[in-house]
């Protein structure tokens, strides 16, 4: 009587009409979970791209070397990063330039474009944004003046993976070597900036 009544009720239209809704219910569930992760992954990886990094130090002051130095023994990679704004020459033509010095490591994330592609601001060369090239009617392979120091120019930088947005950034972006900035003379960055990673892409700053 049991097994009548409930296959009766089974091909009943009503109880088809409940199964399917739960079967759908069950399977948006599933979808918005699958999506929120998707989500939530995209955004940490943009996150990193936006900071060049897991996790960014940033101060106005030099940070102690031994907060880097315990940053590099519990196995996260360090890059650093110093950003002025000052004036450079090509020749006897002055322009305001805003200036960011990066070490080999960076990018730690994220994507440098370039033109032309791949390149990389080595020891002795810079890259310049197309508008300071065409204001001061410079070309790949010339050199350009940044306080004391003589850098040629390797190419244009296109786009940086944690420029973010600055409405109030006047002057156009140069790129160089952190190895080339004692020669510029410059004191200490009134914006210094170290970035960190990790294997596990669990970085952490300890300080």
């Amino acid at each position: 009587m049991i097994a009548r009544w409930f296959w009766r009720e089974w091909r009943s239209p009503s109880l088809l009409i409940v199964w399917m809704a739960l079967s759908l219910a069950v399977a948006c569930v599933l979808a918005l979970g699958n999506i929120s992760d998707r989500m939530e992954k995209g955004l940490n990886q943009q996150s990193r791209d936006f900071m060049a990094g897991d996790r960014q130090l940033r101060s106005s002051r030099e940070v102690p070397d031994a907060w880097l130095a315990k940053a590099r023994e519990l196995g996260l990679k360090v890059g650093e990063q110093l950003s002025f704004t000052t004036m450079t020459f090509a020749g006897d033509t002055p322009q305001l330039a805003n200036v960011k010095a990066v070490d080999d490591l960076y990018p730690l994330y994220g994507k440098l474009e370039t033109d032309p592609p791949n390149l990389k601001p080595t020891a002795g060369t810079v890259l310049l944004a197309p508008r300071l090239m065409a204001l001061l009617d410079l070309k790949p392979g010339d050199n350009i003046d940044v306080g004391d120091a003589t850098l040629r120019i390797a190419g244009a930088v296109v786009q940086e993976p944690d420029a973010g947005f600055n409405p109030f950034q006047m002057a156009p972006r140069l790129m160089m070597n952190m190895a080339d900035m004692a020669k510029t003379g410059a004191g200490w960055a009134p914006d210094g900036r170290s970035c960190v990673s990790s294997s596990s892409g669990n970085g952490c700053c300890c300080w």
